[in-house]
């Protein structure tokens, strides 16, 4: 696999994150309407929100859990387990039913799968750094701030898709239907890297480490 390759398998999947929390957070206004449906709009809102941060609040069991799985098995391992679960759950929460069509198994479902994703990318930025400094490279600098870049990429690119769909469709198709496709082109993302990593060697610091 060529550098640029390697590159995208290993900072794709914290572009994948920072997209995923960002169009949410950005989306937060529409899902708490079609998943906390409340008489107070505000209340509704927090419920919302809440979702968002009990994803963020099991990021630390997920890092010890995925991090000791990337010290005794490998940082593939981990790179390809996280954005797997990750792409999964964020299909999952694309094609979930809304509250008016289900009831309270949609908030249920939505929170549940909003953990998982937590629980996914816990690891992804440690493990995608860690992948990179290991590589055989001079460079090492220069691809440990790489993953850091990716950040914002992630976020540049939820902005931009949700101010396209937010000018391209009316509010009403915007609640229907069109807060389903950011999280589908994640998805789609989330395929594209889970064939990258399944092609990517261990890092060869990582090997030597091992044989010892």
């Amino acid at each position: 696999m060529n550098a640029i390759k390697t590159n995208l398998a290993t900072t794709g999947g914290n572009v994948l994150e920072w997209y995923d929390y960002s169009i949410y957070g950005q989306l937060t206004p529409i899902i708490a309407i079609l998943f906390f449906p409340l008489k107070d709009p505000l209340t509704s809102l927090l419920f919302a929100f809440s979702a968002y941060f009990l994803s963020f609040a099991l990021r630390p069991i997920g890092g010890i859990i995925l991090g000791r799985i990337g010290d005794h098995h490998g940082r593939k391992k981990v790179l390809l387990l996280s954005v797997s679960i990750m792409t999964v759950s964020t299909f999952c929460i694309a094609l979930l039913p809304t509250y008016s069509q289900t009831g309270i198994i949609a908030p249920i479902l939505f929170i549940l799968f909003r953990l998982i994703q937590g629980l996914a990318i816990s690891a992804e930025f440690t493990c995608s750094t860690s992948y990179q400094i290991e590589r055989r490279s001079n460079k090492k600098s220069y691809l440990g701030a790489l993953v850091q870049s990716t950040t914002l990429i992630g976020s540049l690119f939820a902005a931009l898709i949700v101010s396209l769909l937010s000018f391209l469709l009316p509010h009403d198709q915007l609640v229907s239907w069109g807060w389903r496709v950011p999280f589908l082109i994640s998805g789609f993302f989330g395929i594209y890297l889970i064939k990258l990593r399944s092609k990517l060697p261990e890092p060869d610091e990582f090997n030597k480490i091992n044989e010892k």
